[in-house]
């Protein structure tokens, strides 16, 4: 046994116990205070346990399994062989009275720690450059865990890509990202981050995008047999998969694809990022493919000076179907083999739209030729469930990210998000959901902005109606739809949303130490509510969030949704002389909740920067470097380049940050200049339209 995996622990504790279906003894401890709250872990971790034995056809070892909830714990959990700990949160849950995220949550770190004592503890990663064949598997199989147990969040469609492969994206799309192997001499340079765990588990989904899941799951029975209670490297992983696609298909991968799983895989594994795939139609039946490294910031580049570097190209296993023959349960598929490829569209005509990467298995960006987005957008508000959902998410996803990126017109996500009034699913809404910023913020000062809003109004509505206020702890994936919808409704200030969000803030006004809002809403309800409010909604949060911890922050971030300019200026001056507010912070609240408080936290950055840089130090340069995210006009790089001449003698490191702050301000005034006619003529048009329904 690995000496990580060992633990003891000493306490109050007390337990629920039983005995799994395969003979294993299951205590679940806790303070006795809440151990009516551990019978549902207790039930949730002997089916998974027990699944897991059956899946791989290895019992678990020990004669028992201890799992502990620990009332305070650095890390979420950790997988010791036979006595996992956790945080209180991820383990005990109370139906009726804990929220369905606490639930999913809790089905999914115990699902996590309990395949790990196979793939963590039964074989363990041979040195910590490996660090992904214990955590990626786990975050693989976290998913497949709680599906076992609770079907209803429908985890693969609804949650995976949220989850995992977005949440790996958004890292490692930029050139400070970091391969998934790399050397690892000293602890501090160990990687347990989202490359690691996210983008680790989204390459167990890439393969099996082509290896098929039960191909690859007989490859894992061989690679867990061979290796058991041994050390195991990436190569191992590989040639175990080799092995098994020989066996299982009569010739090997490389007979079959021109290369091995090593090949393959090195290119994903080795190297930081991941490709952007732009497909165009060169004539009826035939598409190009071409690869390219992609980076969100166009002006990013790899900083690889301590990686390897593959030429960042990539083995493709590209998936595809057409109009024309709809087979996304057994689509077609080709490899770009760190180069380009032809896709061949049998029995497609010129209307036909195509669309790639099925149930976005592959960790790759898709961009299609102009007319196909428009097709495909198209069809979307024909029929969207001729698409899976993971595809709409990905169509919304990659809309949005290419459109910022400067490889898509952005006009073309506006359009592609158009049919969202009529999805019911909670994946392709998330996706807009996560995305929608860049557009938000490059908008919000502009006099565009009031018919965006209109816009993402009328795509929430019918939601809105659908589903309301009316929280119940017992539903699954619906909690999170009715999540997203009143967000999103309060954020863009839809009428009905507004009242209810008011309407609760003053009961609790009247009422303070009962606090009637839905804990998952109280940020979006109290921004809501100071925004539509007076002077009384803000000094109540300003005096409740100095005697509550629990809510402090989500009331400090609803303080600056205020739009009242002498409010927010007031907020801003407090911060400076009120030990209970962090001006940093204070500032970085309202750069973020509207396009007044931006401008607000910007005129008052510049007035009071060097106060700030006696306070904070060289850290105050950062805080007017977090602004150029947002800026996108000359009037902006303007006054940036002005405090960059007025403060010539910053440090090195703050200099650094400066050169980048104004390429990153020159890269959205681009991206405006490109975009925002464009986008001013289809709001437009949209708004007319909506005027005269």
């Amino acid at each position: 046994m690995s000496t990580y995996l060992n633990a003891y622990t000493i306490g109050d504790w007390a337990c629920v116990q039983d005995t799994t279906r395969n003979g294993v003894k299951f205590r679940v401890w806790s303070q006795p205070s809440l151990v009516h709250t551990a019978e549902y872990g207790l039930d949730i971790g002997m089916e998974q346990l027990s699944s897991f034995e059956e899946l791989w056809g290895i019992p678990y070892p020990l004669g028992k399994m201890d799992m502990v909830a620990l009332p305070v714990f650095g890390p979420g959990a950790m997988e010791n062989w036979g006595l996992i700990l956790y945080r209180e949160v991820y383990l005990l849950y109370d139906p009726g009275n804990h929220t369905p995220s606490r639930k999913k949550g809790v089905g999914i770190v115990v699902a996590h720690e309990l395949i790990h004592q196979w793939f963590g503890n039964w074989i363990t990663c041979g040195w910590w450059s490996d660090l992904w064949l214990n955590e990626g598997f786990a975050t693989y199989f976290e998913f497949y865990g709680l599906d076992m147990v609770e079907k209803g969040y429908d985890a693969w469609n609804q949650f995976f890509l949220k989850d995992a492969t977005y949440r790996a994206m958004s890292t490692d799309q930029q050139g400070s990202s970091h391969p998934i192997v790399y050397d690892v001499g000293f602890e501090e340079e160990i990687a347990f981050d989202s490359i690691t765990y996210e983008k680790g588990g989204s390459m167990v989904m890439l393969m099996e995008g082509f290896l098929g899941q039960d191909l690859m799951f007989e490859g894992f029975r061989l690679y867990l047999n061979r290796h058991n209670y041994s050390s195991v490297y990436s190569d191992d992983l590989w040639a175990a998969l080799d092995e098994t696609y020989e066996d299982e298909m009569g010739q090997s991968l490389e007979s079959s694809i021109g290369y091995n799983m090593k090949e393959v895989m090195d290119t994903w594994t080795l190297q930081m990022g991941f490709p952007v795939v732009t497909l165009t139609r060169s004539a009826t039946n035939l598409v190009s493919a071409d690869q390219e490294h992609y980076l969100l910031d166009p002006n990013d580049e790899p900083q690889d000076t301590h990686y390897i570097n593959l030429g960042y190209v990539w083995h493709v296993p590209l998936t595809y179907t057409h109009e024309g023959e709809q087979n996304v349960n057994n689509p077609q598929t080709v490899w770009l083999h760190k180069t380009s490829a032809e896709i061949e569209l049998e029995g497609a005509t010129n209307l036909h739209w195509y669309v790639a990467n099925i149930n976005q298995t592959a960790f790759i960006r898709v961009n299609y030729d102009m007319d196909n987005w428009r097709k495909l957008a198209k069809q979307l508000q024909a029929d969207y469930k001729v698409l899976p959902t993971r595809n709409r998410a990905h169509l919304i996803d990659d809309a949005l990210h290419l459109g910022q990126s400067h490889h898509l017109d952005h006009v073309i996500a506006m359009e592609t998000i158009e049919y969202l009034h009529i999805e019911d699913e909670h994946m392709p809404w998330q996706a807009f959901v996560r995305a929608q910023y860049y557009t938000k913020y490059m908008l919000w000062r502009q006099s565009t902005y009031g018919m965006f809003e209109k816009y993402i109004r009328h795509l929430v509505e019918p939601n809105y109606i659908d589903l309301g206020w009316d929280f119940d702890y017992y539903e699954d994936v619906d909690y999170y739809r009715r999540l997203d919808t009143l967000r999103t409704a309060c954020d863009y200030n839809y009428d009905d949303c507004v009242m209810n969000a008011t309407s609760q803030y003053a009961e609790w006004m009247a009422d303070p130490n009962n606090n009637p809002i839905e804990i998952n809403m109280r940020q979006n309800v109290y921004c809501t509510s100071i925004r539509h409010g007076t002077d009384a909604e803000w000094q109540f949060a300003y005096e409740r969030q100095k005697v509550d911890a629990d809510e402090q922050i989500n009331l400090q971030r609803g303080m600056a949704c205020s739009r009242e300019s002498w409010t927010l200026q007031r907020y801003m001056e407090e911060s400076m002389v009120d030990e209970g507010l962090v001006t940093m912070a204070t500032i970085g609240f309202v750069r973020d909740a509207s396009g007044l408080g931006f401008s607000l936290a910007w005129d008052f950055t510049l007035q009071n920067f060097d106060s700030l840089k006696e306070t904070y130090l060289n850290a105050a340069y950062d805080i007017v470097w977090s602004f150029a995210s947002k800026m996108n006009t000359e009037k902006d790089l303007k006054q940036l380049n002005d405090f960059g001449a007025k403060y010539y003698d910053m440090p090195g490191t703050a200099a650094n940050g400066f050169y980048k702050a104004v390429e990153t301000v020159e890269t959205n005034i681009q991206w405006a200049d490109r975009n925002k006619n464009d986008i001013r003529t289809f709001l437009e048009a949209i708004v007319h339209n909506l005027n005269t329904v």
